[in-house]
């Protein structure tokens, strides 16, 4: 979870696939259990979350 603490994290150059969107650029990359996706990809996607029909779709 995050605490507000600053970490330093590595910078990698990869694609990233999302369902069916692939992005490409630098990214931070750090060990952890979750992820987060920024807004330069969240932007750019539509998603519809459908919790009590349990599915979604994007």
């Amino acid at each position: 979870m995050y605490d507000g603490a600053q970490v330093e994290v590595e910078v990698a150059d990869l694609t990233l696939q999302f369902g069916t969107y692939r992005f490409r650029g630098a990214f931070a990359v750090a060990e952890a259990e979750h992820g987060v996706l920024g807004r330069n990809i969240l932007n750019l996607l539509v998603l519809t979350l459908d919790g009590p029909g349990m599915h979604w779709t994007g």
